[in-house]
C-alpha cells in the first residue's frame, strides 16, 4: 500500500510539473504576442524600439494599452460626430484655421465631421459644396502645420 502511495505521489508531482510548464509557456507565448502588438502600435504611432530601449516587455504592454485606451476612452474621439455625414464648411472657416492648431482645436473650430482615417484621424469636410478638405493627424496633439490659406490652394474638386 506503502508503494502505490508512493507511486502516486510521483506520478502526480510529474503531473503537476508537466502542467507549471505548459502555463508558463502559455504565459510567455501570450506576453511575447502582446509585446509585438504593442511594438506595432507604438511605431504605428511614431515611437520606434529606440525610444523604447531599458523598458521591458511588460511595461511597453502597458504603456501601448493605456495609451490606446486613452486615445479611444472618448477622451478625443468624442470631439466627432459618430454619423455617416461630412460636415459642410465654407472657405471663410478654412481661412480662420493655423499651422499650429491641434486636433482638438481644428474639431473645436470647424465642427464635428466623419473621421475616414484607420490608424490615423483623417478628418473630412466638404467645403462650399463643390470641394473636399482632409486633414490628417496622427495623434490629438499633433500640430496642423499648414495655414488656412495654404489648405484653401489643396482643395478638391467633388466629383
Amino acid at each position: 500500500m506503502n508503494k502505490i502511495l508512493k507511486n502516486r505521489y510521483i506520478l502526480a508531482t510529474i503531473a503537476t510539473s508537466f502542467l507549471v510548464v505548459a502555463i508558463l509557456s502559455i504565459m510567455t507565448i501570450k506576453e511575447n504576442r502582446d509585446y509585438d502588438i504593442a511594438i506595432g502600435y507604438l511605431r504605428m504611432i511614431g515611437i520606434t524600439e529606440r525610444d523604447l530601449k531599458g523598458y521591458s516587455k511588460k511595461e511597453i504592454i502597458k504603456a501601448a494599452n493605456k495609451y490606446e485606451e486613452e486615445i479611444h476612452s472618448g477622451k478625443f474621439t468624442d470631439l466627432l460626430a459618430e454619423k455617416e455625414s461630412i460636415k459642410a464648411i465654407y472657405s471663410e472657416d478654412i481661412k480662420e484655421l493655423s499651422a499650429t492648431m491641434t486636433y482638438k482645436e481644428v474639431v473645436e473650430k470647424l465642427g464635428p465631421t466623419r473621421d475616414v482615417g484607420h490608424s490615423r484621424y483623417i478628418l473630412e469636410y466638404r467645403v462650399d459644396d463643390i470641394y473636399s478638405l482632409k486633414l490628417t493627424y496622427g495623434n490629438d496633439q499633433e500640430k496642423l502645420g499648414i495655414s488656412g490659406e495654404e489648405l484653401l490652394e489643396q482643395l478638391e474638386l467633388i466629383e
